[in-house]
């Protein structure tokens, strides 16, 4: 039998021990995003959060007050803290709990501006050297030191689950090299017409979709990617087993992997020279029954199973054709659009050219050697390499000479031959024709839907800005429809998660040679989200660059933006003058539309006139003869008796017909007579 004191001393020492164990102590933390050179907002109730010692008092004091909240049982805290309207001189703000303190130093008060998007908002204000420059940047980044401009850019990061962690730093202008270009001169222009200090929150990747920047309940209203949302919570398992499917196949790394620390040019002639150990594909009489039948110009992947509406897949993909031709007297030209990302093209077995880096966006030309052709059939096989995102052939296809042009669309035979994975390629056994059995697995990247929403947007969701800025739509031209759904619920979503409608302006994707003309569709869809409430679009078809995705004005993108900023959130007196058609009717055999007009009338300008069309059936248009009256323009055309429908600057490349009062292009548009 034990003794009753020491019974009682062991309940004592179990009694301590559960205490200590259950209690965790945390040492006073705060998000990245609240440390030194930070900007706050001004005239605002600004939430304070971070982790501190449980059931702590937590005070945050400031220049104007002292403010208390106390942490919660697992050490969470929470408080507003309530901003005056003004206030230049920088100063420090204190945060302590019972044991430590915080201090930051050199923040300021002022207005502060979520900036979000793809590439064209990623940009540096540096550019992107030596094919994207950005205009005058030299001196632009020089002179940045002279304007209390502050940047918190949040490192890349994905998820698949919402996340409230988030990376990066404050930085002030003597960094500004790095600064997003368009951000920029947006707060740039707002700082100068305000004379307060600007913070830009910049969280942007290149390349990405506007599906992965709303959240899993934004995303679910749209009725798009439902497959992709009902896995996600799966995703780990998923991955497993699909790497065990992966493991029972041959690899070799990438050369961007094997040789991390080479330069791009170096680079490139790795790629070129990459052997992928599938040259049997190359066989001139290959036996099609087990390829897939695809549509090119277009996606090159083929739909893993039929009816799944979202296929992540990266690898490599054999394209073969045939074309015939009646005598062979000269060299050809074979034409290629822009190729997401690199081909290696072969006539007759022979390869003629391959194309890696950034020169595959943009359209090429391969010479075929007269000798390697052949009168009746020949063979063009395209090895296509996906390394991330989408996978795409452009237009042109064709084979010319001086004499002969042969079109190349419509239907090809596709093979995939090999995943791409993690830098790794997993080469297919042709026999066993691995492929259809590849497990159903979408990886979580930059495209998965949700995954940058949960790890760029969501931690930042309790710091109170002013509004936002976006620049996105690229990677979305061919998918107008969803896009117009998806991003128009993304605004509703940023703002039901920030608690308020804080003001959305967006920049009108840019003219670019696409060689689809698709982008029309996109930007008219565009333009249509910016009838929602409290936002504004900016155009940009005079400021584009048709062989350049990535034009270097941003200084005008910027200060457009900031126009609308200053004009509908400011009441500021400002130069903007934002038209957009209001309503459309036909009086004979003349369509008038209307448009609203805030400070001037419309300008035409006849040498664009082939930007102005009109249609009885929507199908074939001809281009109009137009006369202005203030804010109305009168449509006909000769061919026309009964005209319903209007388009503006729809092409891939077009500048507009229809200017505003300062001289800034109409939006692409599409309108019928109502």
């Amino acid at each position: 039998m034990i003794p009753m004191k020491r019974v009682l001393f062991i309940l004592v020492i179990s009694i301590v021990l559960q205490s200590c164990f259950s209690t965790k102590q945390h040492e006073l933390e705060l998000p990245q995003i609240f440390s030194n050179d930070m900007i706050i907002q001004r005239d605002a109730d600004v939430v304070f959060w971070g982790i501190a010692q449980e059931k702590s008092e937590v005070e945050v004091r400031t220049p104007w007050g002292k403010f208390h909240t106390q942490s919660n049982h697992y050490g969470h805290w929470e408080l507003p803290v309530t901003t005056p309207f003004d206030g230049h001189s920088s100063f420090n703000i204190e945060i302590c709990d019972s044991s430590n303190c915080v201090i930051i130093e050199n923040v300021l008060l002022g207005e502060v501006w979520l900036a979000s998007g793809q590439s064209n908002m990623e940009m540096p204000l540096q550019g992107w050297l030596p094919n994207d420059p950005i205009l005058n940047s030299e001196n632009e980044i020089m002179d940045a030191v002279n304007y209390p401009v502050r940047f918190f850019t949040v490192d890349k990061n994905i998820s698949a689950i919402s996340s409230d962690v988030v990376s990066g730093s404050w930085k002030t202008g003597e960094n500004a090299e790095s600064f997003s270009a368009t951000a920029y001169f947006f707060a740039r222009a707002l700082t100068k017409k305000l004379d307060v200090p600007v913070g830009i929150i910049h969280s942007s990747w290149g390349g990405t979709p506007v599906r992965s920047w709303i959240s899993k309940e934004g995303l679910g209203k749209t009725g798009y990617y439902e497959d992709v949302i009902r896995d996600l919570p799966l995703l780990e398992e998923l991955e497993t087993e699909f790497e065990k499917w992966l493991d029972t196949l041959d690899s070799f790394s990438s050369p961007s992997f094997e040789f991390p620390n080479q330069s791009m040019d170096n680079l490139k002639e790795y790629w070129k020279e990459l052997d992928y150990g599938d040259k049997e594909y190359l066989d001139l009489s290959t036996n099609y029954d087990r390829w897939k039948k695809i549509m090119l110009p277009g996606d090159y992947i083929p739909a893993l199973k039929e009816g799944e509406d979202f296929v992540d897949f990266d690898g490599v993909v054999w394209a073969k054709k045939t074309f015939e031709l009646p005598k062979i007297d000269t060299d050809l030209r074979l034409n290629l659009g822009a190729i997401d990302d690199l081909d290696y093209t072969f006539v007759n077995g022979v390869m003629i050219g391959s194309t890696v880096g950034g020169d595959s966006f943009r359209s090429k030309q391969y010479l075929i050697p007269q000798d390697l052709l052949k009168e009746g059939e020949n063979v063009i096989a395209l090895r296509l390499v996906d390394t991330g995102g989408y996978s795409s052939i452009g237009a042109p296809l064709s084979i010319e000479s001086d004499e002969i042009k042969i079109s190349l669309e419509g239907e090809w035979n596709a093979y995939v031959t090999a995943e791409f994975y993690k830098h790794k390629f997993y080469r297919f056994n042709r026999s066993e024709n691995n492929y259809s059995n590849r497990p159903l697995y979408n990886k979580l990247n930059a495209a998965t839907p949700t995954s940058l929403f949960n790890a760029m947007i969501h931690p930042l969701r309790k710091y109170t800005i002013k509004g936002a800025i976006w620049y996105q739509g690229e990677s979305n031209v061919g998918f107008h429809e969803e896009y117009q759904e998806v991003f128009r619920e993304m605004i509703r979503d940023w703002r039901s998660h920030w608690g308020f409608d804080f003001p959305f302006y967006f920049v009108q994707i840019a003219p670019f040679d696409y060689q689809n003309n698709l982008s029309p569709d996109l930007r008219n869809s565009q333009l249509n989200v910016s009838s929602l409430e409290n936002t504004g679009m900016i155009t940009t078809l005079d400021i584009g660059n048709p062989i350049n995705i990535h034009p270097a004005n941003k200084q005008e993108v910027g200060e457009r933006l900031a126009s609308i900023a200053l004009y509908q959130t400011y009441d500021a007196e400002v130069n903007y003058e934002g038209i957009t058609p209001i309503q459309t009717v036909r009086q004979g055999k003349e369509i008038v539309i209307s448009f609203e007009c805030l400070q001037g009338g419309i300008i035409y300008e006849p040498e664009n006139a082939k930007d102005l069309e009109i249609s009885e059936d929507e199908k074939t248009y001809y281009k109009a003869d137009v006369r202005v009256e203030d804010c109305k323009i009168y449509l006909s055309a000769p061919e026309l008796k009964s005209p319903k429908y209007v388009r503006h600057a729809w092409r891939d490349v077009s500048t507009g017909a229809i200017y505003n009062s300062l001289g800034q292009p109409i939006s692409t548009f599409k309108v019928s007579v109502e």
